[in-house]
């Protein structure tokens, strides 16, 4: 159990050692939205996925969207002047956990149906 939870450890951090707390939380949400069966698709910007979220999960629309624009901002905008640094890592860190948790809830209902899908079927 050790090197499987070793394994499945080392798989869900890959590439996020020198990522920012931005990257980290969108890749992170990202990953767990494809395991809860709302993966990414190709064409979606950051924000249209953050909203595509949202859609299916109205509890975590605002936390999704902040996620995903301070990812956006880092790709796109660079880094702010040192003179403007404000420190959002705290209210990210929030957002992540509330989109974690709605995460979390829609897979273990997706893991509760397809379960239950098998129920009542006879093998022939």
């Amino acid at each position: 159990l050790l090197v499987l939870w070793l394994a499945l450890w080392s798989a869900w951090t890959r590439g996020l050692s020198r990522a920012t707390p931005a990257e980290k939380f969108y890749t992170k949400m990202s990953r767990l939205g494809t395991v809860a069966g709302l993966g990414r698709r190709p064409h979606q910007t950051p924000i249209e996925y953050a909203t595509t979220l949202g859609v299916s999960i109205p509890a975590i629309a605002s936390q999704a969207e902040t996620t995903a624009r301070a990812f956006a901002s880092g790709q796109y905008a660079g880094p702010p002047p040192e003179s403007e640094s404000p420190d959002g890592v705290p209210e990210l860190e929030q957002s992540w956990k509330r989109v974690r948790s709605g995460l979390l809830g829609r897979l273990l209902k997706r893991l509760v149906l397809m379960g239950g899908t098998n129920e009542g079927v006879r093998s022939v």
